[in-house]
């Protein structure tokens, strides 16, 4: 909201979401994120894309949800491993990919999964 990328209710959804996702977390009454940032780099000129954002039957989260599924873990330390390899991988694949390197590392089969991230990935 502060760096006028959503409204002030579009940011509100934006927050409930990322918790739901195990994106954010409350710690002392403050949110912030709950994976790693050390290695994070954000381009001078990004800005969030709203339709990506909402889309709820994205092929990361299919995956991430096989991962949890098949493993026990939860969302947000699914994702904090995800995006763990990702910096381990010098951030130079999509997080869709990294996602299935995670998923298979963990024998979760998403073999199925592979056109569909090959689809997104060309589609971008």
């Amino acid at each position: 909201f502060d760096l006028k990328y959503f409204s002030h209710e579009t940011s509100k959804k934006v927050v409930e979401m990322a918790e739901k996702r195990g994106l954010l977390k409350s710690e002392n009454d403050m949110l912030v994120p709950a994976f790693e940032l050390d290695g994070v780099e954000i381009s001078p000129d990004f800005k969030p894309d709203v339709n990506k954002i909402f889309k709820s039957d994205s092929v990361f989260d299919e995956i991430v949800e096989r991962i949890c599924l098949k493993t026990g873990m939860s969302r947000g330390d699914v994702v904090k491993e995800i995006n763990r390899k990702q910096l381990e991988l010098g951030n130079m694949l999509d997080v869709e990919l990294v996602s299935l390197i995670v998923a298979l590392d963990k024998d979760v089969d998403v073999r199925d999964m592979i056109p569909k991230v090959k689809e997104h990935v060309y589609r971008q």
